[in-house]
């Protein structure tokens, strides 16, 4: 539950006083049932959240520069976070060298992941493994993250799924980065951000990638609809595609007609060699999906 501070109060005392009823033998002893307060001291309303120990629930999001404050006596009780399957890490915009409150939680049974990066090194605490992970989902707004996304990638050895999106100027020659268990790859797919268009140069050097060769479902936006049939060619394990074409020359008013001149266009170019199915996303008209099962040709 939402804990609303008074203004220009001790917050630490405020919460003692919170904590008065529950620090008894019957929630203590008896139960070994323990409560705990957290709080970001920067946020301008500062408010807190309640919640009873061992964690219930699946989400957790983590503030850089939260602190906490519980009636168990140990702060650090790995097991207390373990239903926590979903981890969403809120970035704080700040100098990464500033020292921050260490945090109080551990999370052992993460199976998804969503980062800011670079993120302040205190961080790397509250995920003392990644062994469960699969999926992701990483946003950049300096290349100073790379390293921080390859640390990340090289202890994720079950990672199946990554989300990728960079907030500045992004570069194909930063996009250095390899793993070997990936098979779903999402690029700038955040459409908050504004949707972000590779050329026909930066799908080569993708397409060259070992982690775009091994991928089996890649979602991307393309200058040009010839860069899908390259990735077919060159991707050996590929089966789904989603993709947007910046020259789609349907508008949005005409793309549920019979005709669809994209998809007519991949009927004519794509190769014989396999059977596909190609459809526009019922949720997105300007997005396509292409199925491929490498095998006997035909279309559906």
């Amino acid at each position: 539950m939402g804990v609303e501070f008074p203004p220009l109060s001790d917050i630490e005392q405020y919460i003692d006083e919170i904590f008065h009823s529950f620090r008894t033998y019957f929630w203590i002893k008896k139960h070994r049932w323990f409560v705990q307060c957290d709080w970001c001291p920067m946020d301008i309303n500062t408010t807190g959240i309640l919640y009873t120990l061992p964690y219930a629930f699946d989400t957790f999001y983590c503030t850089d520069g939260s602190r906490s404050k519980s009636t168990s006596l140990n702060d650090l009780d790995y097991s207390s976070y373990y239903q926590v399957q979903t981890l969403e890490h809120i970035h704080r915009k700040q100098n990464l060298g500033e020292v921050l409150p260490l945090f109080s939680f551990r999370f052992l049974n993460i199976r998804h992941l969503k980062v800011i990066l670079p993120f302040n090194d205190n961080f790397w605490s509250v995920i003392p493994t990644l062994d469960r992970l699969i999926s992701l989902d990483v946003t950049l707004n300096r290349d100073l993250g790379y390293p921080q996304l390859q640390t990340l990638l090289d202890r994720a050895p079950r990672l199946y799924s990554l989300s990728f999106c960079h907030l500045n100027n992004f570069s194909m020659a930063s996009f250095n980065i390899s793993s070997t268990s990936i098979r779903r790859l999402e690029l700038f797919q955040k459409f908050s951000y504004g949707l972000r268009y590779f050329n026909s140069t930066e799908c080569c050097i993708l397409a060259g990638s070992s982690l775009v060769f091994q991928c089996e479902v890649l979602i991307i936006d393309v200058e040009s609809r010839s860069s899908v049939l390259d990735f077919i060619n060159i991707m050996p394990n590929v089966r789904v595609l989603v993709i947007r074409c910046n020259d789609d020359k349907s508008s949005r008013f005409h793309l549920l007609e019979a005709n669809d001149e994209l998809i007519e266009w991949f009927h004519d170019h794509l190769l014989s060699k396999f059977t596909y199915s190609i459809i526009r996303n019922p949720n997105y008209n300007s997005q396509i999906i292409l199925w491929i099962h490498r095998g006997r040709s035909r279309h559906l």
